[in-house]
């Protein structure tokens, strides 16, 4: 038999039989030895009964004490119930989630009384009522956005332990009678706990108009705190929604509303019907300031502008930051030009003196200007995008008017401005439509009339507009940075197209132009390269006002085409001025003077005088010379006299095409050859 049964079983024979047992040892041990025994059985025996009835008394209380702790899990799970409910519904907003807990928080905050609900945050030294449930208030000061000194509350005894408390009758304690409204309240029973959304701190209190009977328990902390956790959670996330919205709709920088929130600004106000005027202010030359002072330095400077706009701006007016350096206003209620820029003028006041950068001592600041374009509603456009686009245009009047300034958009400048756009599209699509055509204008020698050589001159043959000359589209094509690849293609035909003519004459010579963003593109040699042989007999034409612009790096550049084989000649010569003292520094091969002085001789004797000039001064420098422009056989005469050997114009020949070129060019060899055969 296992030890536990039989000592069970020695318990109820010594608690059954403990009057039976002395009796048996009187019988068996007689005398004075068997009462002995007999006494210690009955003492023993009394003892078990004893223990037996404690541990059954224990085991009731132990009972009692599970059915209590079952009742109030049963009571906490009951009050928790509603809170799984309400978190099933996120159809619900912020106030109306914590207007439903407040409600079924104080349903069973505790048996007995009614109490209300209430949440509130702290704000410096006061109190700020956030809400009331169901908007029940108790006391007229504590309505929702009311305002009171914390001092004055019991919320201050929360504050101050930083923990849940709760008064069953707060008239009952002579510690809370030192705050004023504990008094003078018409609630008695509170109950309320203290939280952190961020940096806020928030409470959660329950009041009933009755007194408790009894001490709020352990459990109804517990529940408070729980509820509290609640409302935290759905303050967090709307602080997180909260900063998340501005931050999508500001800039982080200088915490202006951004290009989105411009938008929907400006969009809202033109549906409104009310006269608008949109100013778009573009820092002037604000890439150097990023380059020479650094990022950090610029920024500073973007954060003094905007504060700057936005206390020059009047009161509705909306600042916003569109990006790098552009900030934009709307100027409500501008119902006249005169109106808009009067206040315009105040906004652009803001550059009239320097911004500092953000350095500690604050003594460093940086002068900066804005171009400033002003579109109007409705005489400029009622949609937003179209306003924007038209101050965007008006912008660039100011910037090509000397910047610092600031314009009124001109339906004039548009059509400039979508023909400009139009140009720049289809200039991008001229290289793969295979659009671009090279002309070809000889050049003579004076004295015999052989071909010594030719200019290769681009054209565009657009499918629309027919031919376009050069002057038309390679500026632009070098603002909009497709002259390197349109350069590039020069090179290559040139280089293809005069293949056979430099064969049929090694002392031919071909040129093509450079333009300043060639000249220092640092690909320019290898491209060149690339052409391995091909270069010889090639040279490249550099106008004098490019070469001017950095006579140093002019002359590594000229230095490394000479390396690759090529010759070259300085263009437009005489119109830059200030070229002949460093005429001979530069390492080139042909001067070329320019048609504005050829067009006068012989007859003008101030162009006379530049064109002899000119030849004695190259001839010196052992260059030879090259005379643009010539249309006369006077003109060709007088040149040749005075010194100069070559000449191109129309006295010989206009541009021609490839296979116009090739007829004139064998024509003109048969001529040469038929003359020599002559002579001989």
């Amino acid at each position: 038999m296992p030890r536990r049964f039989l000592g069970s079983s020695l318990e109820l024979a010594f608690a059954a039989g403990a009057a039976v047992v002395p009796a048996v040892v009187h019988v068996l041990l007689p005398g004075f030895e068997a009462a002995a025994l007999a006494l210690l059985i009955s003492v023993y025996a009394a003892l078990r009964i004893r223990g037996l009835l404690r541990w059954r008394t224990r085991a009731l209380n132990l009972e009692i004490l599970l059915a209590e702790q079952l009742h109030r899990v049963e009571h906490h799970s009951s009050r928790l119930e509603a809170f799984w409910k309400l978190a099933s519904q996120p159809q619900l907003d912020d106030d109306a989630f914590l207007q439903a807990v407040l409600v079924a928080s104080s349903d069973v905050i505790h048996p007995g009384p009614q109490f209300y609900g209430m949440l509130a945050h702290l704000d410096g030294a006061e109190i700020v009522i956030d809400m009331n449930q169901d908007g029940f208030v108790l006391d007229g000061a504590l309505a929702p956005g009311a305002r009171l000194p914390l001092a004055d509350t019991l919320l201050s005894e929360l504050l101050r332990t930083g923990k849940t408390r709760g008064w069953h009758d707060v008239r009952a304690h002579d510690e809370l009678a030192a705050i004023p409204r504990v008094r003078t309240m018409p609630w008695r029973a509170f109950v309320g706990t203290p939280f952190r959304v961020g940096p806020t701190v928030y409470f959660l209190t329950f009041t009933s108009m009755s007194a408790l009977s009894e001490q709020f328990a352990t459990d109804d902390y517990a529940y408070i705190e729980i509820v509290a956790a609640f409302c935290a959670s759905r303050l967090q996330q709307r602080v997180q929604f909260e900063r998340l919205r501005h931050q999508s709709a500001h800039d982080p920088l200088t915490g202006l509303p951004n290009r989105t929130a411009f938008r929907v600004a400006g969009a809202r106000e033109l549906a409104s019907g009310e006269p608008l005027a949109l100013a778009v202010v573009d820092v002037d030359r604000f890439r150097s300031v990023n380059e020479t002072l650094g990022h950090q330095t610029a920024d500073a400077v973007l954060v003094e502008v905007g504060a700057a706009l936005a206390a020059r701006a009047a009161d509705g007016d909306v600042v916003a930051r569109l990006s790098g350096d552009t900030f934009g206003v709307l100027l409500r209620g501008a119902r006249t030009r005169e109106d808009a820029e009067r206040r315009v003028e105040r906004i652009h006041g803001a550059f009239a003196g320097p911004f500092g950068t953000g350095d500690r001592e604050g003594k460093e600041r940086v002068a900066v200007t804005a171009s400033i374009g002003v579109a109007l509603s409705p005489d400029d456009g009622t949609q937003f995008e179209r306003l924007l686009a038209r101050a965007d245009a008006a912008v660039h009047i100011a910037k090509e008017n000397g910047r610092a300034r600031w314009s009124f958009f001109d339906r004039r400048v548009e059509d400039a401005f979508l023909s400009a756009r139009r140009l720049q599209t289809d200039l991008a699509q001229a290289l793969v439509r295979d659009e671009f055509v090279l002309y070809f204008q000889p050049q003579v020698e004076i004295a015999t009339g052989r071909v010594a050589g030719a200019e290769a001159l681009i054209r565009w043959r657009h499918p629309e507009r027919g031919l376009i000359a050069p002057a038309e589209f390679v500026p632009f094509a070098e603002e909009h940075g497709m002259l390197g690849a349109i350069g590039a293609w020069v090179m290559r035909e040139t280089v293809r197209a005069s293949r056979p003519w430099r064969a049929g004459d090694p002392a031919f010579r071909m040129w093509f132009n450079l333009s300043a963003v060639e000249l220092n593109d640092p690909a320019l040699v290898r491209r060149l390269h690339e052409l391995g042989d091909e270069l010889r007999g090639v040279g490249i034409e550099i106008t004098e006002s490019i070469a001017m612009r950095d006579v140093h790096a002019t002359m590594r550049a000229i230095a490394a085409l000479r390396e690759a084989g090529l010759a070259i000649a300085l263009d437009d010569f005489g119109t830059g001025y200030s070229s002949l003292a460093h005429l001979k520094r530069l390492p080139i091969d042909v001067v070329k003077i320019d048609g504005a002085f050829t067009a006068g001789i012989p007859d003008d004797p101030h162009d006379a005088a530049i064109v002899e000039a000119v030849v004695g001064l190259a001839t010196r420098y052992g260059f030879t010379t090259i005379a643009e422009g010539v249309e006369t056989a006077r003109q060709a005469s007088y040149l040749l006299s005075a010194g100069c050997l070559h000449a191109q114009g129309f006295a010989y020949a206009p541009p021609l095409t490839e296979t116009e070129f090739a007829a004139y060019l064998r024509d003109a060899r048969n001529s040469q050859a038929e003359t020599a055969y002559m002579r001989a």
